[in-house]
């Protein structure tokens, strides 16, 4: 019995010894292994990556588990290796009976801990790789395994500081050439059901993006050279503005084909309803420096919210260029036009507006969110039943900043037709419309360069000079006073009128010291108050005032002649015998009244009328009052 119980214990501390230098050699000689050929497996993991990578180690647990440690992939171009992917720790299951029946390396099971990436890095990546990528992602063959990344990074650096940190996590599951991603990163959730066909193209069934504020499903196709795929996309007001005050925003019927090439990328289709409202678009993003980019896009809207009223605008229109210097700055240049519904027109007389971009200039660090930019130049055309005035800036600077959560206040500066223009603005957004209040400030312009925004300026010079103030909420309106200093007006029509009809073609050409105005612009019409000519032929002092309905016009004036001037004139020649001849300046008084292209003129009591009356004597003033009267006449009807 003792020797039988000896016998067990040498078998058991044999068995014991057999099994742990089994382990052992399980243990060691295939992690011996794997030390002395690293360097191998590195180098033909290396054939195949599409990117340079480099493995810190690699270690084996029984029965098929590999643990490598610190892989990084590096810029296959860059001299100095730069890192764009860190992994410190993946876990590779791989399928023993393959690997020692078929001596075929099968992987099971994959998970990443803690990876991180350089973001600017790998947007270069991206950016000059992306086909490739693609090809080499379709083209790897499937096998049925499961992949997971636990507590990624994504860093977007500024020279050395970190500006943004974007935490992931994924899973993938592969079976019978079918897959299902999930992705959680940033508080999005994003989930991605598809197979493979067999041209390697990726037949997309559902692709799910669900977050606070987006709700959207797509389906389609995608290959390594082009996509195509439909969908809708559900984005939550509230979430994004933290208010309730506002529509929900709906895309629905998204139809979109993407052809990817290098060194840009064409979307030749992107058309979708938004609120109701179709969308069109078509863009062609650069993918190399300067990463030239267009966009076209138009769209008939009508308005976002939900309530099938009449639409705010008619249709929308942009047409844009874009390109990185020195990856600094943006530049763009571009269209964009709005056309209004003709309701509009009793709120605001406008068909249509046109605004162009010259050279736009957007700081990168100051586009997110954006608070400068300048530009080369910017025209504005406006359109209205009457015609149309074009508004030219050259040399813009703007300076932005919130005012509140839908509101901005810029600060804007630029050269005016030859002078200069300073001031401020407030820009809102109410019941999808956009909501402004300006105010402008003008200084030593050429009145004669603005004939493009008001036409009657085609026959002013003058250094002009004015404030102005504009708003399109609650009303339309437009204010302001302006003066012009040491000019002359040539051929003035108002004064041609005069010329004419008093037979004073010194009226033709009038030098001025001085001539100032208040204007207003409303819905109702247009005025000019307070109007004032300083001048050694004329004096003018009144207001005009041209009503939009009927187009009507109603105005009192004064005028003030020389006495010289005026015995130019064969029809006042008789008349100024009459007066005293230390009379060097006589006043006309009269108003016009009517329709514009049928205006009455109507004399008023003035100081020529009086002076007359007081230059007849009694005996005569009878007689001759019927000869002034004619003679008034006379001139009236010319």
């Amino acid at each position: 019995m003792e020797n039988s119980g000896k016998r067990s214990s040498i078998r058991k501390r044999l068995l014991a010894a057999i099994t742990v230098c089994l382990v052992a050699v399980l243990l060691v000689i295939p992690n011996l292994f794997l030390a002395a050929y690293k360097n191998s497996i590195s180098a033909k993991l290396n054939a195949v990556s599409p990117l340079p990578l480099d493995v810190g180690g690699i270690y084996y647990l029984p029965p098929n588990l590999l643990i490598v440690k610190k892989t990084c992939f590096y810029e296959a171009d860059s001299g100095s290796r730069g890192k764009i992917i860190s992994v410190p720790e993946t876990y590779i299951v791989f399928s023993l009976p393959a690997l020692l029946l078929e001596r075929k390396f099968e992987v099971i099971s994959l998970r990443c801990f803690r990876p991180s990436a350089d973001g600017n890095s790998l947007y270069r990546l991206v950016t000059g790789n992306y086909r490739q990528i693609l090809e080499f992602i379709l083209s790897l063959p499937l096998r049925d395994m499961d992949a997971s990344l636990k507590e990624g990074s994504l860093f977007y650096r500024k020279d050395a500081d970190p500006i943004l940190k974007l935490n992931a996590d994924s899973t993938l599951r592969i079976k019978d050439r079918s897959f299902f991603l999930n992705l959680r990163a940033g508080g999005v959730s994003c989930d991605l059901l598809g197979a493979m066909d067999k041209n390697n193209s990726l037949d997309v069934k559902k692709f799910k993006v669900l977050s606070r504020t987006l709700d959207g499903e797509f389906w389609g196709k995608i290959s390594s050279s082009a996509a195509a795929l439909k969908g809708f996309l559900f984005i939550n007001n509230a979430g994004l503005t933290g208010r309730n005050d506002r529509d929900n925003i709906f895309i629905l019927d998204i139809d979109s084909l993407v052809k990817f090439g290098y060194p840009a990328t064409e979307i030749e289709k992107l058309d979708f309803t938004l609120n109701n409202n179709p969308v069109r678009i078509k863009a062609s993003l650069g993918l190399a420096s300067p990463y030239n980019s267009t966009l076209e896009a138009s769209c008939a809207f009508r308005g976002l919210r939900n309530n099938g009223n009449t639409g705010t605008l008619k249709n929308l229109s942009l047409a844009a260029s874009f390109y990185l210097k020195d990856d600094k700055y943006l530049f763009i240049n571009g269209t964009a036009g709005i056309d209004l519904p003709d309701w509009r027109k009793q709120t605001i007389p406008l068909q249509s507006a046109r605004l162009r971009l010259t050279d736009m200039t957007v700081p990168l660090d100051k586009i997110m969110p954006l608070r400068e930019f300048n530009a080369a130049g910017l025209e504005l055309l406006c359109r209205t039943d009457g015609g149309s005035c074009l508004t030219k800036l050259d040399g813009l600077n703007v300076t932005l900043r919130r005012a509140e959560k839908n509101a901005w206040l810029a600060e804007y500066s630029s050269d005016f037709h030859k002078g200069w223009m300073e001031g401020t603005a407030r820009i809102g957004w109410k019941n999808d419309f956009p909501v402004i209040t300006a105010f402008a400030s003008i200084k030593d312009a050429e009145a004669n360069e603005l004939r493009e925004i008001v036409p009657q300026f085609s026959r002013i010079h003058g250094k002009f000079f004015g404030n102005m103030m504009f708003l399109n909420y609650p009303r339309l309106l437009f204010k302001g006073g302006m003066n012009i200093h040491n000019g002359r007006l040539e051929d003035f029509s108002f004064f041609k009128w005069l010329a004419e009809l008093f037979a004073l073609p010194g009226l033709n050409k009038i030098p001025f010291r001085a001539a100032d105005a208040d204007f207003l612009v409303d819905k109702d019409g247009a005025g000019l108050v307070r109007m004032r000519l300083d001048s050694d032929n004329v004096g003018l002092n009144g207001n005009y005032r041209l009503e939009r309905a009927g187009n009507m016009v109603s105005s009192r004036i004064s005028l003030t002649f020389p006495r010289s001037l005026l015995e130019e004139s064969p029809k006042f020649t008789p008349l100024l015998k009459l007066l005293d001849k230390g009379l060097s300046d006589l006043k006309f008084n009269f108003q016009l009244s009517g329709k514009m292209d049928d205006t009455n003129f109507q004399w008023l009591q003035s100081d020529f009328k009086d002076q007359l009356q007081k230059a007849i004597p009694d005996f005569a003033e009878a007689g001759f009052e019927e000869k002034l009267q004619k003679i008034i006449e006379s001139i009236s009807k010319q």
